[in-house]
């Protein structure tokens, strides 16, 4: 008898997607945080060894995921068909279900069997691929020397941070607040006084969170800030912001270890395995929000702060 093909739902190709994440996630690891995109951008990666075609959005998280679980140094990978001619190596040769996969989404016109009108959707697809410490025999690379930048001060990354958020016409309380926050409806950001603030890292990834929502205003990015606390919108906007608080300590040449860790990865798992697909909808946005953000500098400088009174 013929096996049954069964079609997968994009929900439940979202699950094996992120399975890797959700298990770091449970063991108290972030892959999105500054840490692992530092370490392996820095290692000519994510990317796919023979196109060289950098990963974007969630596949970034998706390939950093697996080269920490498995402990590679490098974040390149290839497929199958791409790896032919090359054998795979005994000391990392993957067992069955190894590897990870990455995906695109591509337009399906399906005939709506009620209006008898042609739609089209997005139907999530995904092709699997091998970390490339698993082959023997890939040419050898060279990888980049990376000049590392002296660690600001937490006066230098607060000048830095102000004069980003004044490039993108966002003021700042000057009346310093308890609380970080932004503010859609009089798009202002509140932050507490800067001797709070423990690091540098610290500082950036708190007021770089709250740039991140402040680049979702109607007048910026409009990713529509009116979401309801607990909604599964809401909790999308904060993991773009989360995200992209990270990208802007990488850009900022800081690094931050999450207090709390273990609560702060518990919630994220639970946040996914509520919804699987929100990842793979939040890391792109992410990505735009943080390039927003510093494409202004490098192309305008960074402004003088904008400080207005609470």
């Amino acid at each position: 008898m013929a096996k049954k093909f069964e079609v997968k739902t994009n929900e439940q190709k979202a699950e094996s997607l992120v399975a890797a994440i959700q298990r770091l996630l449970d063991a108290g690891v972030a892959p999105w945080s500054a840490k692992y995109v530092k370490q392996f951008s820095a290692a000519n990666g994510p990317r796919n060894f023979a196109s060289g075609h950098y990963a974007t959005g969630g596949n970034v998280f998706m390939a950093i995921a697996d080269s920490v679980e498995r402990g590679h140094p490098t974040c390149e990978y290839l497929t199958l068909k791409q790896a032919r001619g090359y054998k795979f190596a005994k000391a990392n040769r993957p067992l069955k279900g190894e590897g990870f996969s990455l995906y695109f989404y591509k337009p399906l016109e399906i005939k709506n069997r009620e209006t008898g009108e042609t739609e089209t959707i997005r139907m999530l697809r995904m092709y699997h691929v091998f970390n490339v410490a698993c082959f023997d025999g890939l040419p050898v690379r060279e990888v980049p020397v990376v000049v590392e930048k002296p660690t600001p001060t937490l006066s230098e990354a607060d000048t830095a941070m102000r004069g980003d958020i004044a490039a993108m016409g966002v003021p700042i309380l000057d009346t310093p607040c308890d609380t970080p926050h932004y503010v859609p409806a009089s798009d202002r950001i509140g932050m507490p006084p800067l001797a709070s603030w423990e690091s540098a890292g610290e500082y950036v990834k708190t007021l770089g969170h709250e740039a991140i929502h402040a680049t979702g205003h109607d007048k910026r990015l409009k990713r529509g800030l009116d979401a309801r606390f607990g909604s599964p919108a809401y909790a999308k906007e904060e993991l773009v912001a989360e995200i992209g608080a990270n990208l802007l300590c990488v850009y900022h040449g800081v690094s931050y270890d999450q207090k709390n860790s273990a609560a702060y990865c518990g919630h994220w798992a639970k946040v996914l395995r509520a919804n699987p697909k929100i990842l793979l909808a939040a890391a792109t946005p992410a990505s735009k929000a943080a390039e927003y953000i510093t494409e202004r500098v490098s192309v305008g400088g960074r402004a003088a702060p904008v400080a207005i009174a609470a």
